[in-house]
């Protein structure tokens, strides 16, 4: 069954959760929220978008000497998208984020629609964070996450992400897990569009088709957890290299 693919993790029901949860209220205004987090996507090298670039293997970020370097991959000047190759569909990508062919290959157009696209949706991240009771301004992996998913796949993933979140750490996951779990859970919905890991389909068809065209013997759930716990690790690891730059500046 859907419910046994969760793994060997005691992970509470998602509708029990979603129904009992008590949230603490937080005072939370989106005005001074977005504020907050805008200069994330501020430019192609803020840490939103390396956060994303770096999931999407198109900048290798390291630090050497105490400095933080930025690479762009090859993937960056354009790759085919492997997802869309699952519904037979060819795309170019370029730029930080995979454009989906949107530039035309221009990367200026390329990183200009990037940000963007992530500013749009930054109010509809931080309403879902706070309404599943994850800080926004304070839970800064919980929010790059929610982005990265937003960048990867439909809309409706990452507005199921902060409740699947939710869910994952009250169940007792943490960190890197967590996210992981949680990410790879927003993929099962039910037909009102629902998290729903009992009864919800895994709608995550272009991962799927890669598993299926890398002829790997493995569950949805796997295929897709796979994914996104290298996309959770990567941008752990950005975020990391940030917080040790910025506490060898402190120290200077």
């Amino acid at each position: 069954s859907k419910a046994n693919l969760k793994g060997k993790q005691t992970i509470p029901s998602s509708n029990k959760l979603a129904s009992d949860a008590k949230f603490p209220v937080r005072p939370f205004n989106l005005r001074k929220s977005l504020t907050n987090v805008s200069p994330l996507f501020a430019t192609p090298v803020s840490l939103g978008m390396l956060a994303i670039g770096v999931a999407e293997g198109n900048y290798r970020v390291y630090i050497k000497q105490g400095i933080l370097y930025v690479e762009q991959t090859a993937n960056y000047f354009g790759h085919t998208d492997p997802g869309n190759l699952s519904w037979g569909e060819v795309v170019t990508n370029y730029g930080p984020c995979s454009d989906q062919g949107r530039s035309g290959g221009d990367i200026a157009i390329a990183e200009k629609l990037c940000l963007q696209r992530a500013v749009s949706a930054l109010p509809t991240h931080l309403v879902d964070l706070h309404t599943a009771g994850i800080d926004p301004n304070l839970d800064v992996e919980a929010l790059l996450n929610t982005a990265d998913l937003y960048n990867q796949a439909s809309p409706i993933h990452s507005r199921r992400l902060p409740q699947a979140l939710a869910i994952a750490r009250q169940g007792g996951l943490s960190g890197v897990e967590a996210v992981a779990w949680a990410r790879t859970a927003s993929f099962y919905l039910n037909s009102n569009r629902e998290l729903d890991l009992e009864q919800g389909e895994n709608k995550a068809s272009g991962l799927i088709g890669i598993c299926a065209r890398e002829n790997l013997s493995i569950t949805e759930w796997q295929c897709v957890h796979r994914d996104q716990l290298r996309r959770a690790k990567a941008i752990s690891d950005v975020l990391k290299k940030y917080i040790q730059i910025a506490q060898l500046e402190e120290r200077a």
